[in-house]
C-alpha cells in the first residue's frame, strides 16, 4: 500500500474553508451579530411595542395614585393592560433570539410581561385593596422591562446597519 503525499495548499485550504464557515454564534462577537440580524429583523419592532404599552401601563398607574383610583381611570388601565398583552402575545409568536443566554432573558421578559398585564386586568376588577394589586402587578411589568433591557443589552451595536 502506498501512501500518497497531500499537497500542503491542499490542508491549508481546508483548514481556511473549515474556520471560515464555522457557526459564527460560537463566538462571542458572532452571538452578538446573530442577535442583532434577529433584533433588525422584527425584534426590534416587537420591544419597541411592549415598551411604550408597558410605558402607557406604567404612566396611567401614576396617574391614579396621584389622582385617585376613579371608574374611568381602572377602565383606562385595563384597556392599557390589555394592549400590552395582545403585543406580548405577538412578540411570543416571533422567531426565537439566536443566542441562548439571550433567549432565555426574551423568554423571561415575555412572561413577566403576560403575567403583569394580567395581573394588572384582574386587579382593576378584584375586590379589596385595588391599589395594591395593581402595584403588584406593575411591579412584574418593570421586571419584564429589566429582561428587555438586557435583551437590548445582547445587540451588537457595532454591528453595520442593515438601513446604513
Amino acid at each position: 500500500m502506498r501512501l500518497r503525499a497531500v499537497p500542503l495548499t491542499a490542508v491549508l485550504a481546508v483548514a481556511l474553508l473549515t474556520a471560515c464557515s464555522s457557526d459564527p454564534s460560537s463566538s462571542a462577537d458572532g452571538a452578538g451579530r446573530t442577535t442583532t440580524a434577529w433584533y433588525t429583523a422584527g425584534g426590534k419592532d416587537k420591544i419597541s411595542s411592549m415598551v411604550s404599552d408597558a410605558t402607557r401601563v406604567i404612566d396611567a398607574v401614576k396617574a391614579m395614585d396621584a389622582s385617585g383610583y376613579s371608574q374611568f381611570g381602572l377602565t383606562d388601565l385595563s384597556t392599557r393592560c390589555l394592549v400590552l398583552g395582545h403585543d406580548v402575545k405577538n412578540a411570543e409568536a416571533y422567531t426565537p433570539v439566536p443566542d441562548e443566554k439571550t433567549q432565555y432573558a426574551w423568554t423571561a421578559a415575555l412572561g413577566q410581561l403576560s403575567q403583569g398585564a394580567d395581573a394588572c386586568r384582574d386587579a382593576v376588577h378584584a375586590s379589596g385593596d385595588v391599589p395594591a394589586a395593581v402595584t403588584a402587578s406593575i411591579s412584574t411589568v418593570k421586571s419584564g422591562l429589566a429582561n428587555l433591557d438586557t435583551v437590548l443589552g445582547a445587540v451588537d451595536t457595532s454591528a453595520p446597519s442593515p438601513k446604513g
